[in-house]
């Protein structure tokens, strides 16, 4: 103060900063000295219940890790450390000329340390450590902070304090901390509780707020558990004595209660990634922050998570969550309900569940409440056994884990079964976007790359799924699957006023404890994202889609349906059922030449059995698409079938199938079929049978049938001539029954 000269005030500055980096750095040394310092051993006392807890779910971490909870924790340093190392581990103050300069107490400049958690970390374990010797040394860590100028910084002061507790060993923390007589990391947490309850200020924070805050947001959940183990048990004492001391103005559940709930969040938490554990829940780690902000995480996806583990039948999974909400053995674990030994105990081993095979998991459904198996977890969120949300959420998981293994089509099976028993009444937009989703992100893709290649497809890996283009079976039964979502896309009526994005009121809470487990009740982030995206189709691009679908079920000739099909290069891309078709010039007539092509085609590889009806499967499906007339079709197929000389397959349908044929094309293309024939029976091919009664027919009559064969054109591109008389003359006899039914002139 005073100072003008810039090097001068900057020479006062590290003077002033080195003198209290040094004060710290004595008090560190000094202790670091001594070779009693943390190495004090206390008596044990016998642990509280949420003690136990912890030590259950430190054991359930190791089974289940198949590792040991202290393998990553930085080792304790042997070596007093060094100046240097301290100075670098702080930051200076940047801005030293307006920084607050404490000259009355001496404290000088609020000294932080370094922003890497790492470099923390390793101070931090150092400024503790003496928490773990005898209680006589405790205060040298608030020395510390004062000399640092940062004691008063409550809440700075706490949140090292969670981060050093959290690089203790086990042992550490239950026989120098939490179950030690006359601890000395509760002595000094208590003391800093009691100065924070000094302060009445109206905006100040409960106790320990950054501790909480810390655990809270930790994803270290065991660790977190046992810090708010430890905080728990020290607030416990303080608020009796402030309880009695304010005469009950502030009580003792007011300050105790908050760390009892964030226990049970922490062990709700512990439940669901232990038992689902090597599961992605989320884009992080499970913590109770991010759950309790309900953007990521999902208590309906979790319990999905969980009963497709045990089962992919749907009706299974119907009885299991009827069963589930009728068992004795259900209990809120986010509740005091969970407390008991017994209780905790339960959840602890449902854990275990995640070490058994798939096989073992499925043996287990039948069993899922008996007290020696492993529960389901829909025993202990029982609030969130919301079936017609859970079945939401197991179309998509399955659908994602068809993805990872996309060989394996009953999985894309179930998930079908899954999207259909959605409710499209009642969750008609949640219903839709769970459609709408699976089609973006599973079948549109795969279709688009089994059609155009992988060129322009990102999401799925080429290795993967091109060896299974080249199996038949599996690509005709996924382009049927496609085919059925493409249908279900479209079995939704919308009104031109109907809003897709409203949220829908699926939930609710009743007095089963819905209002008051953790994780709440509400609407889930997951699907409610999906609503958010829902777009109308057009319906344009869905009968573009729909001609596509059917049209390559008789053709692959990728040239002439590009001049059938509206957009025909744009199908499958990720907006084009939501954007019109761009219609084709002379569409209509490049489609009749499709169709003819199909239809003869078919009737070129169809060989038996005799047909009894006329059904051309695929061909009327496209002929529907086309809007042609179906009738026109059946004719032609007739037609081509006798081109071919196969009268045998279809000479019994003739009769029984004339409403369903146009009559009157039949039998002119009939006749000139007949003439063919008979035109080489008799002038192409002529036997010495045929030569031998030649003289003795009408001269006239084969003039006539000669002319008739030149002046037509065969529908087939030259049909089979050598065909027994028998079948012509049956044929003959046919077609004159026809035309006589139908009235038609000889």
């Amino acid at each position: 103060e005073g100072l003008t000269n810039p090097h001068v005030q900057r020479l006062a500055f590290k003077i002033a900063y080195y003198d209290q980096v040094s004060r710290a750095y004595d008090v560190i040394h000094q202790h670091e000295k001594s070779k009693d310092v943390g190495v004090h051993s206390a008596n044990v006392v016998a642990p509280s219940s949420w003690g136990l807890e912890a030590i259950g779910w430190t054991s359930v971490f190791e089974k289940i890790t198949k590792s040991l909870i202290d393998d990553n924790i930085p080792k304790t340093p042997t070596q007093p450390m060094l100046f240097y190392e301290f100075a670098s581990s702080l930051e200076p103050p940047k801005q030293y000329m307006t920084e607050d300069y404490d000259i009355e107490t001496s404290t000088g400049y609020k000294i932080y340390f370094s922003d890497s958690t790492r470099t923390r970390r390793e101070i931090l374990v150092r400024i503790f450590k003496p928490l773990l010797g005898d209680i006589f040394s405790f205060s040298a860590v608030s020395q510390i902070f004062e000399a640092l100028g940062t004691k008063s910084d409550g809440e700075y002061v706490m949140k090292c304090f969670g981060e050093w507790f959290a690089s203790l060993s086990v042992k550490e923390v239950t026989k120098k901390a939490i179950f030690a007589e006359e601890s000395p990391v509760k002595r000094w947490l208590q003391e800093r509780i009691n100065a924070q309850l000094e302060d009445e200020s109206s905006d100040a924070d409960p106790p320990m707020e950054a501790i909480y805050q810390y655990c809270r947001r930790s994803d270290e959940l065991v660790r977190a558990f046992w810090l708010a183990t430890l905080c728990h048990e020290s607030i416990s004492q303080v608020a009796e004595e402030k309880e009695e001391k304010t005469y009950g103005k502030v009580t003792k559940e007011s300050l105790v209660g908050r760390w009892e709930d964030l226990l049970r969040q922490l062990r709700v938490c512990m439940l669901v990634s232990f038992r689902l554990y090597g599961i992605q829940l989320g884009p992080m780690p499970i913590n109770v922050h991010d759950v309790d902000k309900a953007e990521e995480f999902s208590p309906f996806q979790w319990l999905a998570h969980d009963e497709l583990l045990m089962s992919h039948n749907h009706q299974e999974i119907l009885s299991l969550e009827n069963a589930c909400r009728q068992s004795s053995h259900a209990f809120n674990a986010s509740t005091s309900e969970a407390d008991p030994p017994v209780k905790w105990k339960a959840l602890q081993t449902a854990c275990l569940a995640s070490t058994l095979s798939p096989d073992e998991r499925t043996e287990y459904l039948v069993d899922f409440d008996d007290d020696e198996r492993l529960g389901a977890l829909l025993l202990y969120l029982r609030p969130h056994n919301i079936g017609t949300v859970l079945v939401a959420h197991r179309a998509l998981l399955l659908a994602a884990k068809w993805g990872k293994q996309p060989g394996d089509l009953e999985i894309l099976h179930d998930a079908l079964v899954a999207l259909r028993a959605i409710d499209a009444e009642d969750l008609k937009r949640i219903a839709y976007a769970v459609r709408v989703e699976i089609w973006q992100s599973r079948i549109r893709p795969v279709f688009r790359a089994l059609m155009f290649g992988f060129e322009d497809v990102q999401e799925i890996s080429p290795e993967v799924v091109a060896p299974l283009f080249q199996q038949v079976d599996w690509v005709k039964s996924f382009s049927e699957i496609t085919s059925t979502v493409l249908g279900m896309l479209n079995e939704f009526e919308w009104h031109d006023v109907e809003v897709l994005n409203l949220r829908e009121e699926y939930l609710e809470v009743t007095a089963s404890g819905g209002a008051q487990s953790w994780p709440p009740v509400a609407e889930c982030p997951i699907l409610n994202k999906l609503v958010d995206r829902n777009k109308r189709l057009k319906s344009s691009a869905f009968q573009a889609h729909q001609m596509l679908l059917a049209a390559l079920k008789v053709t692959q000739d990728f040239p002439k349906l590009s001049h059938c099909i509206p957009s025909f290069y744009e199908l499958f891309t990720p907006g084009a059922l939501f954007q019109k078709a761009i219609p084709l010039e002379d569409a209509e007539e490049n489609q009749q030449a499709l169709m003819q092509d199909a239809v003869v085609d078919y009737a070129r590889g169809y060989n038996g059995p005799s047909m009894d009806t006329l059904n051309l499967r695929d061909i009327e499906v496209l002929s529907d698409l086309f809007e042609f007339e179906m009738d026109n079709i059946r004719t032609l197929f007739l037609l081509a079938m006798y081109e071919f000389g196969k009268d045998r397959l279809v000479d019994e349908v003739i009769t029984r199938s004339a409403p369903a044929i146009s009559v009157g094309h039949f039998c002119d293309g009939a006749v000139e079929i007949i003439c063919r024939r008979l035109n080489y029976m008799i002038h192409e091919r002529p036997t010495e049978e045929v030569r031998s009664i030649m003289g003795t027919l009408d001269a006239n009559m084969c003039e006539w049938i000669k002319e008739k064969a030149d002046n037509s054109e065969s529908l087939v591109g030259g049909g089979e001539m050598n065909v027994p008389i028998g079948n012509t003359h049956l044929f003959a006899l046919r077609l004159l029954s026809l035309g006589a039914n139908a009235d038609i002139d000889k």
